[in-house]
């Protein structure tokens, strides 16, 4: 109930809000174009022919005043399309459009003025448009955040008056123009004197409720009252401008006066605030007030137009922008502090992601060479006997590689769990017809196996056969071990030019390290920081004042309690969620099984994808915290990878470990990916960013990664976190991972 109070609420006020700008942008539209195509002439003259006399007057907003015509002056002839507009009032008569008029002038010189858009007229308006749509991009900004907040709302409406203001004073479209110009300079007090009121005296706005009641029918009556004059007449009398003068000196006497009687209530911080508001609104309304109305209403002509009047309220609305950010109100994200930290923070990444890319392109590129060999010695062997499957075992640097073919595809996970054990033993658990020891040249230490499948008739094996067995034995041994050694002489040439690199390192270069640091710690201050201000901080402000108001007033709608209660909710929901991507909970309250448990638990909720755990892990190695939380963070980016990008149905997280090593492996049955391509610093993504991120953290840890995918069969990663407390630097390539 209350969920479907609030979604009527805010749907409600984001459909008025979007009828509004549809309104704006239509209107504005026939206004600017009738400005250029049509504009309004603005000659009164006493006429002698239908379209000729003597001028009287000449209007204020024409293309007459532009063109220098003054009174005196005579019309002798007017054209139109396809004839001019008049508007005849007895004797007198006002020209408001026509495409061109001939006039003579006091002197007796005859002129021709044609009503066609000039430079000056399209720099107007491009001006008025910028102007336009500042005032509306910032209400509307405020408004789609929190369209709930009447001071928000408020702040809205208020900027949508000022554009109609900017848009009328600065066209030459009269009829329309008139009206909602008039209209608004109508509302304008009451907007300003609601606005001030709401947002400085939050906790007691009812008490001025009668008050902006008898504003606001005053307003009613006036502009019903204006309309009518404007649509029956096409003038408005003075006592009504008079009235309308006295308004706006009235608004800000009254808002002074309030401000004074209340000022001791409030605290210092809030009393600069009120200083500050009253200030810029005194200053805004300057123009309109003292240079406008109360020269008008003394009897005596306007020290400056009414256009250039108005228009001193534009800045109001930057001022009014200010405090509502001052009081965390609204959310101005783009600073210079953060677009220059922004980019340092750009740099450094790219540096640490350039690092990693190249640690993890050449670990990757040496194992998908053991790859290679091992599957070319193993389909090698398929072309030259007819056996059921082969396995081929391969011991490098404290890691274990398998790959096997046929009946035993899928099997090397468990190959390599098993260990270090004999061949007799690979035979009997595995299954295999043969099982020979793959030695070094001496004989005297194993490094791997070459496992056969039984043949389809379970033959025995010939002497021929068991001849090329034999050979290719001795293939794997060396072509695997002339890998190795062109892994090892990788690794050795980048050792050494680390270590040159190192001993020309200056205090400069261990300056640029400080400062990486540094800036890795800032960047997660700030975004700590930006997170708790523009959702847990909104929240709670926006609650606190509406309570205010529920205090002071003693009722509320259902509507405001499901936004209130829509507070609470949001603001746990982020407490929750900044609370799991800084440290979940979980991992202190239970095991790393339990923590993952959770983990799938709630990405199941945000996706399709099937998620299954395997956790065969026994050892108490992930009772330390560091290897613990690393390989919980590792497998959660992994894990939010597969769900984000891979479009998989299903994924498996499987856990295992032998006497030296864990294992775990994330593997589904996705889109897949070219790793090359995901890794090359040219392609931006998130991808790249947390593959590498998992490789840095695995590193740190004395681990390694593997990753194996292909276009369309998915993907699978691979963590290898060795039992004991030896951690590897980064210059130790080609330490392996679990080939599978």
């Amino acid at each position: 109930m209350i969920q479907s109070s609030l979604f009527q609420f805010k749907s409600k006020a984001e459909r008025g809000i979007i009828l509004s700008i549809v309104c704006f942008v239509l209107f504005a539209s026939y206004v600017h174009l009738v400005s250029i195509k049509a504009p309004y002439i603005g000659i009164v003259f006493s006429q002698a022919t239908a379209t000729s006399g003597v001028v009287i007057a000449v209007n204020e907003g024409g293309k007459a005043l532009d063109w220098g015509i003054q009174p005196g002056d005579r019309l002798l002839s007017a054209e139109g399309n396809p004839y001019p507009r008049l508007y005849v009032k007895g004797a007198e008569a006002e020209l408001t459009k026509a495409v061109s008029i001939v006039v003579e002038k006091r002197d007796g010189q005859r002129l021709v003025y044609r009503a066609e858009a000039r430079r000056a007229d399209f720099t107007v308006m491009v001006v008025s448009l910028i102007m336009e749509a500042m005032l509306l991009g910032i209400g509307w900004n405020a408004v789609r955040a929190k369209p709930e907040s009447r001071v928000i709302r408020q702040f809205y409406t208020l900027n949508y008056t000022m554009a109609l203001i900017v848009l009328t004073i600065y066209s030459r479209e009269k009829s329309l123009s008139d009206i909602v110009v008039t209209s608004c300079a109508i509302w304008l007090p009451y907007l300003i004197f609601s606005f001030y009121l709401l947002f400085v005296f939050r906790a007691m706005h009812s008490r001025f409720g009668k008050l902006l009641l008898a504003i606001r029918m005053y307003s009613i009556a006036l502009s019903a009252y204006m309309i009518y004059l404007i649509a029956s007449s096409g003038e408005v009398s003075k006592w009504v401008s008079d009235l309308l003068n006295l308004s706006t000196v009235l608004t800000l006497i009254t808002l002074a006066c309030i401000t004074l009687f209340y000022w001791k209530s409030f605290h210092r911080l809030e009393r600069n605030q009120l200083l500050l508001l009253f200030s810029g609104l005194f200053l805004s309304m300057t123009p309109l007030t003292f240079l406008y109305a109360v020269p008008v209403l003394l009897g005596n002509e306007a020290i400056i137009p009414l256009s250039y009047a108005l228009i001193g309220l534009l800045p109001f609305s930057g001022l009014l922008t200010y405090l509502l950010v001052v009081r965390s109100l609204l959310t101005m994200k783009i600073s210079s502090r953060s677009l220059l930290h922004h980019r340092r923070a750009e740099r450094l990444r790219e540096n640490w992601m350039s690092q990693q890319k190249l640690s993890l392109s050449i670990r990757l590129s040496e194992k998908k060479m053991i790859r290679d060999r091992m599957k070319r010695v193993a389909y090698s062997l398929h072309g030259m006997m007819d056996i059921g499957g082969v396995c081929l075992i391969w011991r490098q640097d404290r890691r274990t590689y398998a790959y096997a073919t046929r009946i035993y595809s899928g099997t090397e996970n468990a190959v390599v769990a098993a260990g270090k054990i004999s061949a007799e033993q690979l035979a009997q658990h595995f299954g295999f017809d043969k099982v020979i020891a793959l030695s070094d040249d001496n004989g005297e230490q194993t490094l791997g196996f070459l496992c056969l499948g039984y043949s389809p008739n379970h033959l025995r094996l010939t002497d021929e056969e068991e001849q090329i067995l034999f050979e290719a034995g001795e293939d794997a041994v060396r072509i695997l071990t002339e890998t190795a050694r062109l892994s090892e002489y990788y690794r050795d040439d980048r050792l050494a030019r680390e270590q040159l690199m190192r001993s020309g390192r200056t205090m400069s270069d261990v300056s640029y390290d400080s400062e990486a640091l540094m800036e890795e710690l800032e960047s997660h201050r700030m975004r700590t920081t930006n997170f708790l201000h523009d959702n847990l901080l909104q929240n709670l402000i926006f609650l606190s004042r509406d309570l205010e108001e529920l205090h002071d007033s003693g009722s509320a709608s259902q509507e405001e309690v499901a936004v209130w209660l829509k507070c609470v909710y949001d603001s746990q929901r982020d407490i929750r969620a900044l609370c799991d991507e800084l440290y979940p909970p979980i991992i202190d309250e239970g095991n790393l099984k339990e923590a993952l448990q959770w983990l799938l638990r709630t990405m199941k909720e945000k996706g399709d994808t099937s998620a299954n755990l395997r956790y065969e892990l026994k050892t108490k190695e992930l009772e330390r915290e560091t290897v613990k939380i690393g390989l919980f963070r590792s497998i959660r980016e992994i894990v939010y990878n597969v769900f984000k990008h891979a479009q998989a149905e299903k994924m498996t997280i499987h856990l295992w470990e032998d006497e030296h090593t864990i294992y775990c492996e994330i593997k589904d049955n996705g889109r897949g990916f070219d790793v090359s391509k995901v890794l090359d610093s040219a392609v931006p993504g998130e991808r790249r960013f947390g593959l590498l991120s998992v490789h840095s953290q695995i590193r740190r840890l004395g681990g390694d990664i593997d990753i194996h995918s292909e276009l369309g069969r998915g993907t699978a990663v691979t963590i290898i976190l060795p039992l004991d407390k030896e951690v590897y630097d980064d210059e130790d390539f080609g330490k392996g991972a679990t080939e599978n």
